[in-house]
């Protein structure tokens, strides 16, 4: 009887508190440090979804671009001066200023200003808002993430091949497009921006009447002749669209610089440059330095450790550079 109440009364080890503390601070510590290595992972690859979307969408705009240039036909600016200007005698200059620029203002057009960043409180000067871009083929229209923010937009109205009337952006759409592409054999989206003395006009920078229509409509409706445009094919849109990425792409610039061109083949070599980014993440081209960081522009991330980090796993930009000539037959 005794041996049992002796076998009763027996103590078995245990953990203290202490020991107990430690562990629940080891594991604690441990689970934390699985999760920043998880969010640190996530925010890596989210990352390279982000930059990855922007090259590929970058090198198929390149694509783009190449492929329309080379088969534009050879751009004789001789031709294009003298069947665009007047041919009165006071704008013999013009027409010379028109031939020294290669007829670089029937090919490229932009609209400059300024932009003031409501999130930052800064002002940038001298950004582009839109432009067109007309290569003898097709013609492209563009808005940048400047000009869509501060409501300067350009539009596309035309005919489809049954004659029906339509605009890009439609009624319905509640954003500006962000580039298009359509048929343009008369380079007709351009040279309706131009007078007849090389100025130009319908809002565009340079205009010497200081228009600054804060919307311009592009109409591709009549040719120059007055007869009714009918596109065989409808307007093309979707380029700035990423498989690889879910975020959103802008172009922040896109400038097409004055061709060089063969007297003898009149084939012209274009060199080009645009700047594509997400339209999230404080993306801000205007900085030096880090161009993704939002602390740099002046924005306070202290009330939320993770609006620095947000921002610049899904902000990517990149310059891209192209060059590309012409090869089909004069004008």
């Amino acid at each position: 009887m005794k041996k049992k109440q002796d076998k009763l009364s027996e103590t078995k080890p245990g953990f203290t508190i202490v020991e107990v503390t430690l562990v629940t601070a080891f594991v604690a510590m441990l689970l934390i440090a699985i999760a920043t290595v998880i969010m640190s992972i996530s925010a890596i690859f989210q990352k390279g979804l982000t930059l990855k979307g922007v090259n590929t969408v970058g090198r198929n705009l390149i694509t783009e671009f190449t492929t329309a240039i080379n088969a534009a036909p050879s751009i004789d600016s001789a031709s294009l001066c003298n069947m665009y200007l007047s041919s009165d005698s006071a704008n013999r200059i013009n027409r010379e200023a028109c031939l020294q620029d290669a007829a670089n203002n029937y090919i490229f057009q932009e609209r400059m200003g300024d932009f003031h960043n409501n999130k930052t409180n800064e002002d940038y000067h001298d950004v582009q808002y839109y432009g067109v871009f007309c290569t003898g083929t097709y013609s492209y229209l563009w808005n940048t993430y400047y000009g869509a923010q501060s409501n300067h937009t350009i539009s596309l109205t035309y005919l489809d091949n049954h004659g029906d009337r339509k605009t890009i952006p439609g009624p319905d759409d509640d954003e500006p497009l962000r580039l298009v592409r359509f048929e343009d054999k008369t380079y007709h989206a351009c040279t309706q921006n131009v007078n007849a003395s090389y100025q130009m006009t319908n809002g565009f920078y340079g205009d010497p009447s200081g228009a600054s229509s804060d919307h311009v409509n592009i109409d591709m409706t009549q040719l120059d002749n007055g007869q009714p445009n009918l596109m065989s094919t409808e307007p093309q849109q979707g380029f700035l669209e990423s498989s690889d990425s879910d975020v959103n792409l802008d172009l922040y610039e896109f400038v097409i610089f004055p061709p060089s061109q063969d007297m003898v083949t009149l084939r012209a070599f274009f060199a080009g440059t645009f700047i594509l980014a997400t339209n999230n993440g404080d993306v801000n081209i205007m900085r030096g330095g880090d161009y993704c960081d939002p602390s740099g522009a002046g924005l306070d991330t202290s009330s939320n450790l993770f609006d620095l980090g947000s921002a610049f796993n899904y902000c990517g930009i990149n310059k891209f550079n192209f060059a590309a000539r012409t090869a089909g037959s004069g004008i």
